[in-house]
């Protein structure tokens, strides 16, 4: 008999996994197996893959179980369920993605060459009410179905069948794994499933650690797009908010710089330029920063040009130095010292990809854009809100090289399936896929109000309630669709017993701190690119009407925890939305 984590299935799991629960529980062939049911809720890894049933079994390997209920109709090799038609993932790709997830997440805890990564691990699908189609080639992954469940062998006999059958045939790679041992199955779920507990707690402030260790994890797409930056000199990344671009640009330029080469690491905004530079101020050859302040202004300083620069930047408005004055003395710069880069790394692409930025990284980068080596993070679909109406910063791109490697990146790792949701609606941008759809988390809350004195008290209420239960005051931030002295917030107040300090001017800005002495405030424009446990997102009456990009941005920088304060003439279009 197994050690089944939880000790009881949930009441809401299907009756497919409620049938294997039961017979890997009962089991006499699964003495000394640890089975973990739903994956998806185990804190340390927060697979982006849900696994029904992971199985640890002592000489034999970890087995990750997907388990498929009801029937199923395929046509040309479309997989659609038979109780309502609906498209679904072929189960024996739903379960190999599963596995190498779980295979990438102990390589990424415990190291590639490490026992724990070298565990046979395998995967089997369990059809519990029906049986492969006839029509449909039998794969070389395993698969369980209902007869071979009514034919009298064990479950737990089949899956130890199954592991030795997928070893024999994995060859030499099966050769170089780690026996399993049960010191080893221990180990493992220590790791896996610690102090394991299904419901999470009522107060909102425990359930962002959950959340956080639940959600904040490199998918399996992440780690292919990884391959993919590896494998090509120029790529092109897209993808929703929440779906790890920024994470994915840190990581690429680490590991260009490691090979030697000069990274240039770049954004628009201020705030997540700290961010880069914090992030990378431990690896040597990375140039990290906004694209004019901290990457061009010293290319500048360090030629014949300082002085002159020096004299026009200060008689000049900040329009005219950013449309004009930067790029005229950049492209000086750069002729006379020639390309400083060797790859060059660019987050919020959206935001730069438009003349005259594109011409200064073309100027600045080994082989320019058409020959040099790239790669551009950017959600060109939702958040590009500093240009012009007929603007299009992906075809501006790809005037300079038209055919980069792309990847779309579908997995949310940021928001808690209920703000994903929320956000995709107000916002009417992508929702992406979720990294875990079981991850419990408090829905978004909307409150209204008609003018400045009422906002200031929601915020002052919001902020008590949010501390009352065991928030820290570092984990939350103030957004607003305008700048603190147009925000209709009263700075000389306090909200929660705190007063308001504006980050939106590049100020540092840790969400960790134990115990700061200011609420964070931020325009949704400043934040751009950064998160934060918990978001008040202070919506305005605009007379251009109601402004879904910028709501999109600011409610989906919340990780675990979202609050609206909007002014009460959104309120019809925002339930509007909702549905």
């Amino acid at each position: 008999m197994a050690t089944m984590i939880p000790e009881t299935i949930p009441d809401r799991a299907p009756p497919s996994e409620r049938k294997v629960f039961d017979l890997l529980q009962d089991d006499p062939d699964t003495h000394g197996w640890v089975v973990i049911h739903s994956s998806g809720h185990m804190p340390a890894t927060g697979n982006p893959r849900e696994i029904d049933f992971l199985a640890m079994a002592p000489g034999y390997g970890i087995i990750c179980i997907e388990v498929k209920g009801g029937g199923f109709e395929v046509r040309a090799e479309e997989w659609r369920t038979l109780a309502t038609g609906q498209a679904v993932e072929p189960p024996v790709r739903q379960a190999e993605n599963a596995m190498y997830a779980l295979r990438h997440e102990l390589e990424r805890r415990f190291g590639a060459g490490s026992p724990e990564a070298k565990t046979p691990t395998e995967c089997v699908v369990v059809f519990t009410d029906t049986n492969w189609p006839d029509d449909v080639r039998r794969p070389t992954r395993q698969v369980i179905d209902h007869d071979d469940l009514a034919s009298g062998m064990t479950l737990g006999r089949r899956l130890q069948a199954a592991a030795l059958r997928m070893r024999a045939a994995a060859g030499r790679r099966a050769a170089s794994d780690t026996p399993c041992t049960a010191q080893m199955v221990d180990h493992l779920r220590q790791y896996l499933a610690p102090d394991f507990t299904m419901d999470l707690v009522a107060a909102v402030g425990p359930t962002l650690d959950r959340i956080d260790e639940q959600l904040i994890r490199l998918t399996e797409e992440q780690y292919a797009a990884l391959d993919l930056a590896r494998d090509n000199d120029r790529c092109l990344f897209k993808g929703a908010a929440g779906t790890g671009k920024t994470l994915l640009a840190i990581e690429c330029a680490r590991r260009a710089a490691q090979a030697d080469h000069r990274v240039a690491l770049v954004c628009f905004n201020r705030l997540l330029a700290n961010w880069l530079k914090e992030c990378t101020q431990g690896t040597s050859g990375i140039t990290a920063g906004t694209f004019w302040h901290d990457l061009m202004t010293p290319i500048i300083q360090a030629g014949s040009l300082w002085n002159e620069f020096q004299g026009i930047r200060s008689s000049v408005n900040e329009r005219e130095l950013f449309e004009n004055v930067f790029p005229e003395y950049s492209r000086r710069a750069l002729r006379d010292t020639g390309p400083l880069f060797d790859v060059l790394m660019v987050d919020e692409a959206q935001d730069l990809c438009q003349s005259p930025y594109l011409e200064i990284m073309d100027l600045a980068l080994v082989g320019g854009l058409a020959e040099g080596r790239w790669a551009m993070f950017g959600d060109f679909t939702n958040q590009a809100i500093f240009l012009s109406g007929s603007a299009d910063p992906e075809r501006a791109l790809l005037q300079y090289f038209a055919h980069p490697a792309r990847r779309q990146l579908m997995i949310n790792c940021r928001n808690s399936p209920p703000i994903a949701r929320h956000t995709a609606l107000i916002g009417r941008g992508e929702q992406p896929e979720t990294i875990n759809p079981n991850v419990h988390g408090p829905a978004p809350e909307y409150v209204y109000w008609d003018d400045a004195d009422e906002l200031c008290d929601e915020l002052d209420e919001e902020i008590h309630r949010l501390l009352a239960e065991d928030v820290r005051i570092g984990e939350i931030t103030v957004l607003s669709t305008n700048r603190l002295e147009t925000s209709g917030l009263d700075t000389d107040r306090t909200y929660g017993s705190y007063p308001l300090f504006d980050h939106s001017r590049g100020s540092r800005l840790d969400v960790d701190d134990e115990d700061p002495a200011h609420l964070k405030f931020c325009s949704v424009q400043s934040f751009k690119g950064m998160e934060s446990h918990v978001v008040v997102l202070v919506l305005e009456r605009l007379d251009r009407g109601f402004d879904g990009p910028h709501a999109y941005i600011g409610m989906s920088r919340a990780r675990g925890a979202l609050t609206v304060l909007a002014h009460s003439a959104l309120k019809p279009e925002i339930e509007s939305r909702l549905g």
